[in-house]
C-alpha cells in the first residue's frame, strides 16, 4: 500500500536523477516499519524499471547490477528491502529484486537458488561470513551437498578432465580440504562428512549421466588411497628405523 510520501519520494528521486545530483534521499522517506519500507522502495524500483528504462520484469532480473543501482541514484532504496534471511543486506542479490517488485511473474526463486546466491555473495568477498551459511540451519547438509555441486559445475578453471580426476583429487583428503577451504566450503565438510571424498560423492546427483554419482569411481578411488597411504607410512617406517639403524 502507497504511503502518503509514495509520490513525493518518486518525485524528489526522479529529481536527483533529472539534475544529475547524488544527493542521498531524505531518511523522512524510509522511516516507517521495515514492511511499509520495502513496499516503498518497491515502489520506486517499479517506477525505475517501467518509466525511466522501459524494462519489463524480466529485464529486471537480467540486467539491474551495483552499477545501475549507484549511478541512478536507487542505493538507498536498495538498502530498505526486505531481504530474505539467505540474503542478509542483499550484497550481490541484485536479480532478487525483480522477484520481490513483480513476485506474480519472477516466481523462480526456490530455495536452491537464494542458496548460490548467498554463497555467491561470500566467494564476491561480501561481509557474510561462510560460518553464516550453516549455523543452526536444518538444511545445511542439503545446502552443503547443492554448493559443492554448484561450485563444481560452474568454475571450469579448476582443471578437472574428468570425473574420475575429481574422486581421485578428494580423495586426498587434506589436498581436497585445502580446496575446500579455498572455496569456503570446509566447514559442512567437517560437519556432516567423514571424509572430502565422501562430501563429493554426496554432492553429485542420482541420476544418470556422466557426472552422476558413481559407485565404483568413489570405492575405487577410497581404495587407491589407502594403498597410497600405506605406502607412505611403510616408507616413513623404512627411513625412521634407518635413522635408527634398525634393521
Amino acid at each position: 500500500m502507497k504511503s502518503d510520501t509514495t509520490d513525493t519520494l518518486i518525485s524528489t528521486w526522479f529529481n536527483t536523477i533529472e539534475n544529475n545530483t547524488k544527493k542521498p534521499l531524505s531518511p523522512i522517506f524510509f522511516s516507517y516499519t521495515v514492511q511499509q519500507n520495502h513496499e516503498e522502495a518497491c515502489y520506486l524500483f517499479r517506477y525505475f524499471f517501467e518509466k525511466v528504462m522501459n524494462w519489463s520484469p524480466w529485464d529486471a532480473l537480467n540486467y539491474l547490477n551495483k552499477e545501475v543501482v549507484d549511478t541512478f541514484n536507487l542505493r538507498k532504496a536498495y538498502s530498505n528491502f526486505n531481504w530474505p534471511k539467505e540474503l542478509k543486506d542483499g550484497r550481490f542479490a541484485y536479480p532478487y529484486v525483480a522477484h520481490m517488485c513483480y513476485p506474480d511473474v519472477v516466481k523462480d526463486f526456490d530455495r536452491t537458488r537464494l542458496w548460490i546466491m548467498e554463497y555467491n555473495q561470500i566467494l564476491s568477498g561480501g561481509q557474510r561470513k561462510a560460518t553464516d551459511m550453516f549455523d543452526a540451519d536444518n538444511d545445511g547438509f542439503d545446502k552443503s551437498r547443492i554448493l559443492l555441486n554448484y561450485y563444481m559445475g560452474h568454475h571450469p578453471n579448476e582443471k578437472f578432465k574428468s570425473l574420475e580426476d575429481m574422486y581421485q583429487f578428494f580423495a586426498d583428503d587434506e589436498k581436497a580440504k585445502k580446496f575446500l577451504k579455498k572455496i569456503k566450503l570446509i566447514e559442512p565438510c567437517e560437519n556432516y562428512f567423514d571424509t572430502a571424498l565422501e562430501y563429493f560423492h554426496q554432492s553429485l546427483p542420482l541420476n544418470e549421466g556422466e557426472s552422476s554419482r558413481n559407485e565404483l569411481l568413489y570405492m575405487y578411488s577410497e581404495f587407491n588411497e589407502s594403498v597410497r597411504r600405506l605406502e607412505q607410512s611403510i616408507i616413513a617406517e623404512k627411513k625412521v628405523k634407518q635413522n635408527l639403524n634398525i634393521k
